[in-house]
């Protein structure tokens, strides 16, 4: 069965034009409206973006709170279209880093950073709780796993399977990998995970976003 998101091929015949435009407002600093940055994805991809695609003007709020370098590496978990890691990318000079487990999706935000011309960003087809999360600085956290828990119609597809334990599993895997992180790292969540951050995370920042908020959270010890 073709996935839902295989004719990005015939999508993204013309876009190229509409690419620069956006690259170039951004340079320029003015204001991209989330409709209109969503207009780079397919008409699929646009409908799961309100519940699954983080809005352009919260990474944007997440990248003022950063305050990220040219060295900077940032990981985002569970990256889906990699609208998270296109927008940091084209508003900073860190190198942003998307694991997502729809090798479709992967496909189709890698391709996107090659039509940008986007050099800082880069995206992989694994199980983010299978990588190693010790090489980055900043770990980006949107309610990855939700979706396990989730309505079948509010899901960005049923390719993949779910369930209630997945969701568990998932974080309780998280808290064992941020558990051991190098003092210094930071975490951003939007919408939580599902859990509370370890006791050697202490809470920087936390600002009202949309129906939720950004939380800036630093590891403190070991």
């Amino acid at each position: 069965m073709a996935n839902e998101f295989d004719d990005f091929e015939d999508f993204r015949e013309n876009s190229h034009l509409y690419l620069d435009l956006i690259k170039e407002s951004f340079q320029n600093k003015e204001a991209i409206s989330n409709d209109r940055f969503d207009q780079i994805f397919d008409q699929k991809v646009r409908r799961v973006s309100s519940v699954h695609w983080t809005p352009v003007e919260v990474v944007l709020s997440i990248l003022e709170l950063l305050k990220l370098d040219q060295g900077s590496k940032v990981l985002d978990v569970g990256s889906g279209a990699g609208k998270f890691c296109l927008v940091g990318a084209l508003n900073s000079k860190a190198h942003f880093f998307g694991v997502e487990q729809r090798q479709s999706l992967v496909k189709m935000a890698n391709q996107l950073a090659e039509d940008f011309r986007i050099t800082n960003a880069s995206f992989i087809h694994a199980d983010a709780l299978k990588i190693d999360w010790a090489d980055y600085d900043v770990i980006y956290l949107f309610n990855p796993y939700y979706e396990n828990i989730m309505a079948a119609g509010l899901r960005i597809d049923l390719d993949i399977k779910v369930s209630h334990k997945k969701y568990k599993d998932y974080i309780l895997a998280t808290m064992n990998k941020l558990s051991q992180l190098k003092v210094g790292t930071q975490i951003v969540t939007y919408y939580g995970f599902g859990q509370g951050l370890p006791d050697n995370y202490k809470l920087t920042t936390s600002i009202v976003a949309g129906l939720s908020q950004i939380e800036l959270w630093t590891k403190t010890s070991f």
